[in-house]
């Protein structure tokens, strides 16, 4: 028996801004701007050129330095103070509804989601789902449920086959026709046993043996000791601008909606999901 090499995933790269070193795009393009004033100013003045590369130097200096989350000190500057701007407006707090500071006394979503607006659809199956539009940016977000299966008790080929299915399905959301962003969330919280009791419970039969009962027992009590419940959900955007030919499209005109090789088409109040091909 040959022993298995534990197989490492890499080759990602952090996106980087284009420029020399830490200073990316913008600083970069004042260095340059700053060198060529300074060669101006060279032309009248020697103290006036050695002056602008000063203050060329020192106004570069916060591009330079980078904090964990990656933001230099510009950035971190701006974050702070429109923080505590937002802070003396009161905007930092949020309290929606009849007695809340929201107009007309709504419940709406906090932040950048205070615009959205859900739209009922139904899939080919007829069954009810939900679609979040922005419509300031003619963003269109569905969300999937998935069960993503853990790696207990699992081969590590099957584990390396799953790794490369998933990377095989991120490179295809590069070729998703309309796709502007996709993200996914995983949820952790303890499990309480529940649903394995249920299941259990559910598929005993009458004529079981007293060993197999007591043996399923035992695991319905302790396997859920410390175990947790997992739930994974994909949000995928698309954009309503045009494409080619097409003309824009909303979630309130009836105009065909094709993604996942189906087609969304407004019919009365409601979404309809209707198979292509």
């Amino acid at each position: 028996m040959s022993a298995h090499e534990m197989r490492t995933y890499g080759n990602w790269r952090k996106p980087t801004s284009p420029g020399i070193g830490r200073l990316g795009l913008a600083g970069t393009l004042a260095l340059f701007g700053g060198t060529i004033l300074a060669i101006v100013v060279m032309f009248v003045s020697w103290i006036g050129a050695m002056a602008v590369g000063v203050l060329v130097g020192f106004s570069l200096v916060p591009l330079l330095m980078r904090d964990r989350h990656g933001r230099n000190g510009l950035q971190w500057a701006t974050a702070r103070v429109s923080w505590q701007r937002g802070k003396m407006r009161g905007e930092h707090l949020y309290r929606s509804g009849p007695l809340g500071r929201i107009d007309l006394g709504t419940c709406k979503l906090p932040g950048l989601s205070a615009t959205s607006r859900l739209c009922e659809a139904q899939d080919a199956y007829g069954r009810p789902f939900a679609l979040l539009t922005v419509p300031a940016t003619n963003h269109h977000t569905v969300v999937l449920t998935c069960n993503a299966d853990g790696a207990s008790l699992v081969d590590d080929e099957q584990i390396d086959t799953w790794v490369a299915y998933w990377g095989q399905w991120l490179a295809g959301l590069g070729l998703e026709p309309g796709l502007v962003s996709a993200s996914v969330t995983v949820e952790a919280a303890p499990d309480t046993g529940e649903r394995l009791r249920q299941e259990v419970y559910g598929n005993i039969r009458p004529n079981a043996p007293d060993l197999a009962r007591r043996v399923l027992a035992d695991v319905v009590e302790s396997y859920p000791r410390g175990s947790a419940s997992l739930s994974t959900y994909i949000a995928l955007t698309y954009s309503g601008a045009p494409r080619g030919s097409d003309v824009r499209r909303t979630s309130e005109k009836p105009l065909p909606f094709r993604e996942f090789g189906v087609r969304f088409r407004w019919s009365g109040m409601k979404w309809v999901v209707v198979r292509e091909g």
